[in-house]
């Protein structure tokens, strides 16, 4: 029978990557490295992660979810600190790194599996909280479908920067994510 996963060695891991590429840059990044400086063995690493990349990617989705409770008072206010992080996010990542693995994910259903169950789930929760908030306060139309919902914004705002190149500080990207806001409000009664 295997041993059941330790969830602080994933933690360990992807902190002591954030440390080396601090320190050292990705192109100094290995994976003896990352072992040595989260104190695991390299066995461990490769349970969880194919290569140092997807360690990386991994990192940046994990650092693009606000930690703890988002609630601005309304679900505009609690999207837009969402985006902001996913945006913060997107611009640290390096594209040589992101590229491929969205191509592997797209390419190859298992490693498509992987990456939505694994690495794009951490904001699943926190945005399944805010669009449930949005629909008790009158915010959200409930006849929505929420994966759908979910779907169109987070692949507008990662291709409108990887793809597209729009400039992650720019006007444009704040109209993306306040077009799709507007889009899901309840439609509005005659009276």
């Amino acid at each position: 029978m295997a041993r059941p996963r330790d969830p602080l060695v994933d933690t360990r891991i992807l902190h002591a990557t954030r440390r080396l590429l601090e320190r050292d840059g990705i192109e100094h990044l290995t994976m003896e490295a990352i072992a040595a400086e989260a104190n695991v063995g390299k066995p461990a690493i490769y349970r969880r992660y194919a290569n140092k990349d997807e360690i990386v990617l991994s990192l940046n989705i994990a650092d693009s979810v606000p930690q703890g409770e988002v609630d601005t008072g309304s679900f505009a206010g609690d999207i837009r600190v969402l985006t902001d992080e996913l945006i913060v996010s997107l611009k640290r990542m390096p594209r040589n790194v992101i590229g491929p693995q969205l191509g592997m994910a797209i390419a190859d259903e298992e490693s498509g599996t992987k990456f939505l169950s694994n690495m794009a789930h951490p904001g699943m929760a926190l945005m399944t909280q805010m669009w449930d908030r949005g629909i008790r306060r009158g915010e959200v139309d409930p006849d929505l479908d929420f994966l759908a919902a979910k779907v169109a914004l987070g692949t507008s705002v990662i291709f409108a920067i990887l793809l597209y190149r729009l400039d992650p500080d720019g006007p444009a990207l704040r109209q993306i994510v306040d077009q799709w806001i507007a889009g899901v409000r309840p439609p509005r009664t005659e009276g």
